[in-house]
């Protein structure tokens, strides 16, 4: 298989190969890094994809303007995100906002850091599918390792969203500091625009 699989970032934190990198050597020409017996495996990684759609509603897509977007942060935390403030999530396209990923010494490690970066994972817009993956991610039975083909037909048969206050909480925080940081911008710039006294440089009247 010639493509990187949308998992990629599970083998990248698992082995630490930076498989794009070795992509483009390939096809400049070069040969593999490293050898088959080379690859060696290191701790747990976990991946969520983040996506416009409803989950309350069979998933079904959620196109929209990103009015807010928080990308989690942290040790052992990666984000690939396809979007940025403002993108608008088409409905003629995969919608993918993000993939979230994370890697722990073990499982268990990397799962509460991903808890904890879909809890600072914040989309201001379109439906997501972030306080799903949160439910699911914390269930008892995906805690205890007890995943199979029909967990979601079993545990999730017709989900609905709980308490959203941690999720208001955090869109209010990053509304505000997007204001914050636009008003923080306009003084930036009108404070750096020339005056007339400016444009008269070295030259003094009277003197």
């Amino acid at each position: 298989n010639a493509r990187l699989q949308v998992e990629h970032p599970i083998t990248e934190w698992v082995t630490r190969l930076d498989l794009v990198r070795e992509q483009i050597r390939i096809a400049a020409g070069e040969r593999l890094g490293w050898s088959q017996d080379e690859v060696r495996g290191q701790g747990h990684a976990c991946e969520c994809r983040v996506y416009a759609e409803d989950p309350a509603r069979g998933f079904f897509p959620s196109p929209g303007k990103v009015l807010a977007w928080n990308a989690p942060s942290g040790p052992g935390v990666r984000v690939d995100a396809g979007v940025e403030l403002h993108t608008e999530v088409s409905v003629y396209y995969d919608p993918l906002i993000a993939k979230v990923s994370t890697w722990g010494p073990d499982r268990e490690q990397a799962r509460r850091r991903m808890a904890a970066a879909l809890r600072q994972c914040v989309v201001l817009g379109p439906i997501t599918n972030v306080a799903f993956l949160l439910d699911l991610i914390e269930h008892p039975a995906f805690v205890a390792a007890e995943t199979h083909t029909g967990f979601l037909a079993e545990h999730f048969p017709q989900w609905q969203p709980q308490d959203k206050t941690h999720v208001l909480e955090a869109a209010l925080a990053v509304a505000l500091s997007q204001s914050h940081r636009g008003r923080a911008e306009t003084s930036t710039v009108q404070s750096s625009s020339p005056t007339p006294w400016h444009r008269l440089g070295g030259w003094r009247i009277g003197v």
